[in-house]
This record gives structure tokens, sequence and C-alpha cells, in this order.
């Protein structure tokens, strides 16, 4: 399995945060490893389950149930979303 050290792997973290963030509805595994790594601009084509789970730590969880990813906890997606504030950029990316 390929890791992403340095700044593809910090790329891959955040853009998998936002996506859980602002998913209107779950997304098959593949499906949200392909939207996690479209416009990065690094080498990161073929993103696995195991790598996603692997950067983002006990932050992120995969539900085998669905078969799709989600926060380990409420309380991470309020830190994100409220805390740090992704929700706000992405917001106001999307009011352009």
């Amino acid at each position: 399995m390929r890791s992403y050290p340095g700044e593809a792997g910090r790329s891959i973290l955040s853009n998998t945060l936002k996506w859980l963030l602002c998913a209107q509805s779950p997304t098959e595994s593949s499906e949200f490893c392909a939207a996690v790594v479209r416009n990065l601009g690094v080498m990161c084509k073929n993103l696995l389950k195991d790598q996603v789970l692997d950067l983002c730590h006990n932050l992120v969880i995969f539900d085998d149930g669905p078969g799709t990813f989600r926060f380990a906890h409420l309380s991470v997606r309020d830190f994100f979303g409220e805390t740090a504030g992704i929700l706000m950029e992405l917001m106001s990316y999307h009011r352009g």
C-alpha cells in the first residue's frame, strides 16, 4: 500500500474532512476516494479505503454496513465544522 507523505497526505486529509462535512448523502467508498483526490494536482489516482483511514487516523472511520466513510464521532464533525471553520471556508468558496 502506497502512503502519501507531506503535502499530498495533508491535501487528502483536508479534502476527506471537507467532503464528509459537505456531503448531502453517504457516498460509496470508491466514489468517495475518487472525489477526494480529484483536482489535487498530485499523483494519487488510486486512493484506497485503507489509505484514507491511515491518513485520517481516528478522526474518520469506515462503516462496513453501508460501506461508507463517516466521522468517528459527532464531536469530530462539530470541531471541524464549527471550531476550525472549514465549513465557513467552503461556504465562501461556493458563493464565490
